[in-house]
């Protein structure tokens, strides 16, 4: 008889738990958000230490949650609609991470775009923001950031996928060799990069670790699509495609890209380079390139196409595959009426290849053939060691040529 009322208290405790495990269960999923649920302006938070109006000291405010970087994201973009934000720009201010951020999967606007933007300092203080998704259609400004006019420094992205796609309103003619026509989208971009689709300020002390995948996108990058500021110290390791301007840092600059280096793939068809698809009337310098480049037409280990442009103290030891009859380089694959100095390059090159014989200043590593500090022929001030606080002093080593391919390369001050 004890038995019998033993088991069956037993019985009642182990239904009671089973009912409770469920219960709990079905309040879990009730509120477990998917990967492609995205944030909304619902899930804002304003961050305590902001107020409205503030200039100077008053206006540093932190961010400490995803919830109140999306409040970033939704008062720059227009559509947050609590009180107190009277400049959507945020012009005077100044937000700094004070934690590493999960962005946990879920579907990201990008802070700012169409041409209109972020305008303060966003300061990562070298926090990681992680698993970013980012999935935009014609309007193309796809990243962390849309449109920067401000700065954006000593921020990681550490992972994530920042992809790109066109429904195909216009019809693109392909330039002369490219084994394929093009139709793309009609919107107002097309940008894509890692941390920022478009920038028209400054980028410094910044890595991305997500992929960016824009298949009929121009203008595609691991740090930035396009860039008509400046970008400093900063690198990428995620891989990148794109179809035409793309890079492993910026896939179009039309300023000044200083001291950054990429270590991912870069796959694109036309002006591929593993620091800048297309260098158009900017500037180059110290940079470098590690990663595997492959295109079809202008495929260059440090820039796709140099139009006017300048490289200085650059370097490359990735392959750069093109096509049999595309221009394709060590460092530079067209160098059209630019000027290139104190480069140099080393790995596998596939495709037509005129550079290193045109320009002497590009010149192939090997004993006796390394860079530095200097005037003569294949030298550059540009190669001087330092913290990177002096112009010309972005090296941390020079490294040396050892035979057996264990020379060691050149590193920037801040790896």
């Amino acid at each position: 008889m004890q038995a019998n009322q033993y088991n069956t208290a037993m019985g009642r405790i182990q239904y009671l738990m089973t009912v409770v495990c469920f219960s709990a269960l079905l309040m879990s999923c009730e509120k477990h958000e998917t990967p492609d649920t995205p944030w909304k302006t619902k899930d804002a938070v304003m961050p305590s230490e902001y107020v409205d109006g503030q200039t100077g000291e008053n206006a540093v405010v932190s961010i400490s949650s995803a919830e109140e970087l999306v409040w970033l994201a939704a008062a720059v973009n227009g559509s947050y609609t609590g009180n107190g934000v009277t400049d959507p720009k945020f012009e005077n201010y100044t937000f700094k991470l004070t934690a590493n951020i999960d962005l946990k999967g879920r579907l990201w606007t990008p802070i700012g775009g169409d041409y209109v933007g972020f305008a303060g300092v966003f300061d990562g203080q070298g926090y990681r923001i992680s698993n970013l998704n980012v999935s935009v259609g014609d309007e193309g400004f796809a990243g962390l950031f849309g449109y920067n006019e401000g700065t954006i420094k000593d921020l990681h992205l550490a992972s994530g996928l920042v992809k790109a796609t066109f429904s195909g309103d216009h019809v693109f003619s392909a330039p002369t060799g490219m084994s394929r026509a093009v139709t793309l989208g009609g919107g107002g971009g097309p940008f894509a990069g890692g941390l920022c689709s478009y920038n028209r300020g400054t980028i410094s002390g910044c890595s991305n670790g997500a992929n960016v995948t824009a298949d009929y996108f121009l203008f595609v990058g691991g740090v930035c699509g396009h860039s008509d500021g400046i970008i400093i110290a900063c690198h990428n390791k995620g891989a990148v495609k794109g179809l035409m301007y793309v890079g492993g840092i910026c896939g179009m600059s039309e300023h000044e890209i200083i001291a950054c280096y990429n270590a991912g793939m870069v796959t694109g068809e036309w002006k591929v380079g593993g620091v800048c698809g297309w260098n158009d009337y900017g500037t180059i310098t110290a940079c470098y390139n590690k990663g595997v480049i492959r295109g079809e037409y202008f495929i260059g280990g440090v820039c796709g196409y140099n139009d006017a442009g300048t490289l200085t103290a650059c370097y490359s030891v990735g392959s750069a595959i093109g096509v049999i009859t595309g221009n394709v380089g060590g460092v530079c694959g067209d160098n059209d009426e630019g000027t290139v100095t104190s480069c140099f390059w080393t790995g596998r090159t596939y495709g037509y290849i005129d550079e290193e014989t045109e320009i002497t200043e590009i010149r192939k590593f090997a004993s006796g053939v390394w860079p530095e500090a200097g005037s003569d022929v294949g030298q550059s001030i540009e190669w001087g060691t330092g913290d990177g606080t002096d112009s010309g002093k972005y090296w941390k080593s020079i490294g040396a040529w050892k035979a057996g391919d264990k020379s060691v390369y050149p590193k920037l001050w801040f790896e």
